[in-house]
């Protein structure tokens, strides 16, 4: 026998209304991103931050830990046509609201639209404190908004619900590294209620 010979099993193919729903799953830090996005922006202001308008936009984030996650993250999901400045003070000769402000007054003159992320606003350049059209403020996800991340990892639905304060306080990557492949959605939130007691 050849392979010209074998011919393909036909089996029979499911109604459309038999499928399961099945979602994109995401990394733990996408998934995590994106309910706190979800959270903090309206539909108006999506809208506008995904279209071709110059605006100047701050994003409080709750650390400093978030903002190198966040900036990546803005890019993938805004286009890079954004001119990104993330500041988590670490360097603080440059992260002081003193430095930066011409960068700032040439990208917004030039018809560019720019993002500040820190963990405050006193980081960023004045400029574009005073300048800024929207300013949006992150917070870590718990309970109900942690379920959302946890969905959203697996790409499916999660029966069990998460404990209301599960999260709460803890810093970005403490939550990602409860994410670990394989993982059931039990037992990332059993990770995460351990880290948050």
């Amino acid at each position: 026998m050849s392979f010209n010979d074998v011919r393909p099993i036909e089996t029979a193919i499911p109604e459309s209304n038999e499928l399961p729903a099945v979602r994109d799953k995401r990394s733990a830090t996408d998934a995590i991103l994106d309910v706190a996005f979800e959270e903090a922006l309206t539909p108006a202001l999506e809208r506008s931050l995904s279209g071709k308008a110059a605006l100047a936009v701050i994003v409080v984030v709750p650390t400093a830990a978030w903002v190198a996650h966040c900036k990546a993250f803005w890019e993938r999901r805004f286009g890079n046509h954004w001119h990104i400045l993330g500041r988590d003070g670490a360097i603080r000769s440059e992260h002081k609201s003193t430095v930066g402000n011409s960068t700032v007054a040439k990208v917004l003159a030039a018809g560019q639209s720019m993002v500040g992320i820190a963990a405050s606003i006193d980081i960023l350049p004045s400029a574009l404190a005073a300048s800024a059209d929207h300013t949006m403020h992150l917070s870590v996800p718990i309970g109900a908004a942690l379920q959302r991340v946890v969905e959203k990892h697996l790409g499916r639905s999660v029966a069990e619900q998460v404990p209301a304060l599960a999260g709460a306080g803890l810093d970005f990557d403490d939550l990602a590294s409860a994410f670990r492949p394989r993982s059931t959605s039990r037992q990332i939130v059993a990770r995460i209620e351990r880290a948050t007691k």
